[in-house]
Parts: structure tokens; C-alpha cells; sequence
């Protein structure tokens, strides 16, 4: 949804990795788990289209970290350094 400039509207909860994946008013909304804070968010961020707009870019700017071929390149960086750091110590032994 964030690559296509939809801001997230996440709520906080103690099993929750929210505040994680957004950073609130700037690429994502954090409200808690009620009805009227949902709403309370979604509210002020539809009244200020300039603030949406900004938000919604900083959405898709976020959402490139997450595109499926960057993480796998970075996956494949760390398996590689594990594979080399096992191999220097099998040959060390």
C-alpha cells in the first residue's frame, strides 16, 4: 500500500511492531487500538491534503526499502558473510 502512496493508519498495541514499521506524521499514522482514535487520525490527515500529500510521498520514499528485490540482495549479503565466517572457521580448526 505504501508503494503506491497510501499512508498507513497503524494502532499501538503491546504485541504490536507499529512504531517499527512507521514513523509517525511522517510516513504513517500511530493512533491507539480505538474507534475514535482511528477516526480522530484519519480526520486530520484528510483535512490537511498538504500534509497527506507530503505523507503519501514519504510512503512510497519507505516502500522502496521493502521492495521484494532489495531485500533479497540484502538477504544474499548476509548468507554470504555467515557461509564466508563458517568456512574461516572450519579452516582455522
Amino acid at each position: 500500500a505504501q508503494a503506491c502512496g497510501t499512508v498507513p493508519l497503524v494502532a499501538r498495541g503491546p504485541m504490536s511492531a507499529a512504531s517499527a514499521l512507521v514513523r509517525d506524521g511522517v510516513d504513517g499514522l500511530l493512533c491507539d487500538p480505538t474507534p475514535a482514535s482511528m477516526a480522530e487520525a484519519l480526520a486530520g490527515l484528510l483535512s490537511d491534503p498538504a500534509r497527506l500529500a507530503a505523507m503519501s510521498r514519504s510512503a512510497k520514499r519507505v516502500a522502496r526499502d521493502y521492495d521484494w528485490d532489495r531485500l533479497t540482495d540484502r538477504m544474499e549479503q548476509v548468507y554470504l558473510r555467515a557461509a564466508h565466517r563458517s568456512m574461516a572457521l572450519a579452516t582455522a580448526t
